[in-house]
């Protein structure tokens, strides 16, 4: 019992001398790899995540130099702390003084502006345009 022989690529009963495809065309289209689709969206896949990756890498890089920074500012600060002087009770009484003369500067300034908003305002009202 023989058994007929198929092409591989496209099904066509062979004859003679061939062994897998029927004809040179065929051949040459059998043996290329189909490109799949699911391959491409793999491919797709993959360059995405290297991109993805490389960002995080970039963020990751610009946080690590973010920290020494900070770390470095906690070093200076810690190396300071010592040369940091007591501050006396009448330092403190004297400080407060001062600062309660200038809410009332400011307080006094506050008063006069809005004095002299409502004089322009006034005149506004009285002088035709």
């Amino acid at each position: 019992m023989s058994t007929k022989l198929k092409c591989a690529r496209c099904g066509k009963a062979l004859t003679g001398r061939q062994k897998k495809w029927c004809s040179v065309k065929c051949r040459n289209e059998g043996s290329k790899k189909p490109e799949s689709s699911e391959m491409k969206k793999l491919i797709e896949v993959s360059i995405l995540t290297q991109q993805t990756n490389i960002t995080l890498i970039k963020s990751i890089s610009e946080l690590s130099k973010r920290v020494d920074s900070l770390v470095d500012l906690f070093e200076e600060a810690a190396k300071n702390v010592g040369d940091v002087k007591a501050v006396t009770q009448e330092e403190v009484g004297d400080i407060a003084k001062r600062i309660q003369e200038v809410v009332l500067q400011n307080r006094d300034l506050a008063e006069g502006l809005l004095n002299l908003d409502s004089y322009v305002k006034r005149k506004e009202n009285v002088l035709p345009r």
